[in-house]
């Protein structure tokens, strides 16, 4: 029966070595962890280039060191406590303080990683970092570029007062009376107005699909160019003579000297509504090239986060796999001292 019980005893785990040894594995992490984040601060140089240039390397050195030390203290300790099978509680510490890691919701052993990260995500904003800015990029998708892009086509617009000069009010009731719809005043504010609405709308394209923003752009331009076009276009001198003599008592000597003061301030005005359209146009190209740059940055970037974020995950895999044997080998050396201590 003696026998018998110790048997069982020896083939039984020793929980309580174990839990002592996983909530020294969690307290040690926890101390390192804050060194660790010490250890990230000093690296960060905000006023160089290139602030966290080898801060992330430094880390995750470092991640590796202190999840070491701590699952071989905490393997020890539970080996130490158990006295026997010191291999089976080193490994089963590092299995219960990974476990607990996971359902507490933040990985205890990274901390230093994720408050240095956090850190250098906060320098990263303040020095317009380009691989930082399109890591977050990265994570919050399409609506960052979306904003982004909004950002760079907010600029465009185009000025809708139109003063033509030379227009006096005679010659605006004449050409009221003439009927001809281009040159009505209304008809000039309503595509002034039109070309406006035109660009907003299409900046609010944009920001819902940003994808689509080359199709977007050459809509617009076609909009603004049949508007322009619409301003623009010369005046028939015979039609504009035949309806101003139709609805006005002038004489044709009258006539033809409104018709010329008409057309001459028409062809003013078409020259400013061209330069505007035509700086608009500019613009537009212009925050399309910057919006090309824009998303191919952030491709480039997104894939070297993608890239550095598989390495931290193949280094964490290697760095758990080695913490286990480490927590193992440590639970084996301490129940063979906590033995070699009871045979003495």
């Amino acid at each position: 029966m003696e026998l018998t019980n110790r048997v069982g005893q020896l083939k039984s785990a020793s929980w309580g070595g174990i839990w002592a040894g996983s909530l020294s594995v969690l307290a040690i992490s926890i101390l390192m962890s804050t060194l660790g984040a010490a250890l990230g601060f000093s690296l960060i140089e905000p006023l160089s280039g290139d602030p966290m240039d080898g801060v992330a390397t430094s880390v995750l050195v470092w991640y590796v060191f202190s999840a070491i030390i701590s699952l071989a203290v905490g393997g020890y300790i539970a080996g130490r406590l158990a006295g026997i099978d010191g291999a089976i509680h080193g490994f089963l510490v590092w299995s219960t303080a990974l476990i607990i890691a996971a359902v507490l919701g933040s990985l205890i052993l990274g901390s230093a990683i994720k408050t240095t990260g956090n850190v250098l995500g906060s320098v990263a904003s303040a020095t317009g970092n380009a691989a930082y800015s399109a890591s977050s990029m990265l994570g919050n998708g399409v609506s960052s570029l979306a904003k982004s892009g909004s950002e760079i086509f907010h600029n465009i617009d185009i000025n809708t007062n139109l003063k033509q000069q030379g227009m006096t009010s005679n010659l605006t009731d004449l050409i009221k009376k003439s009927g001809i719809e281009s040159l009505q005043p209304e008809y000039i504010d309503e595509q002034m107005n039109g070309a406006k609405d035109d660009i907003s709308e299409a900046i609010n394209e944009i920001v819902v699909s940003p994808k689509d923003n080359d199709i977007i752009i050459n809509k617009l331009k076609n909009k603004l160019k049949t508007r322009v076009n619409a301003l623009t276009k010369d005046v028939d001198r015979t039609s504009l003579t035949n309806a101003i003599s139709k609805n006005s008592d002038l004489t044709p000597d009258e006539v033809n000297q409104a018709v010329t003061n008409i057309i001459s301030a028409k062809n003013k005005a078409s020259e400013v509504i061209n330069q505007r359209f035509t700086d608009a146009e500019q613009k537009i190209d212009e925050a399309k090239k910057n919006y090309a740059e824009l998303k191919k940055q952030a491709r480039e970037s997104a894939d070297r986060a993608a890239e550095m974020a598989a390495k931290i995950s193949l280094a964490s895999f290697f760095a758990l796999l080695l913490g286990a044997l480490v927590s193992t080998f440590a639970g084996f050396f301490g129940a063979k001292t906590s033995l070699h201590f009871t045979k003495q």
